[in-house]
């Protein structure tokens, strides 16, 4: 479905900007809040983490945005962990998102 974009222009007029598909949110339902306390745990800090993934990958971890099974895999065997030690689903309902 397209939606028609539009904006406030100067002298409080409205300009038509273009057409386009209007912006999904989002959904986040895995949480990654695991992963930190198990390196809280251990006395590591996420920059510890640098060791397998890079930066922008751990801000997204922290953002709880997704990341790549491989990803994943290489955090479990850095740690010596399950998937499941370090991140944990939350279905749509309970996330908050309706």
């Amino acid at each position: 479905m397209f939606s028609a974009i539009f904006k406030v222009c100067k002298f409080a007029k409205v300009c038509f900007v273009g057409i386009g598909k209007p912006k999904r949110r989002r959904r986040k339902m895995l949480r990654y809040y695991k992963l930190f306390d198990v390196l809280n745990r251990r006395d590591m800090k996420r920059t510890d983490l640098k060791a397998v993934i890079t930066a922008p990958t751990i801000t997204s971890l922290g953002k709880g945005n997704p990341v790549s099974t491989e990803t994943i895999n290489k955090i479990c065997e850095f740690l010596d962990v399950q998937p499941g030690d370090i991140m944990e689903y939350i279905p749509d309902n309970k996330a908050g998102i309706k």
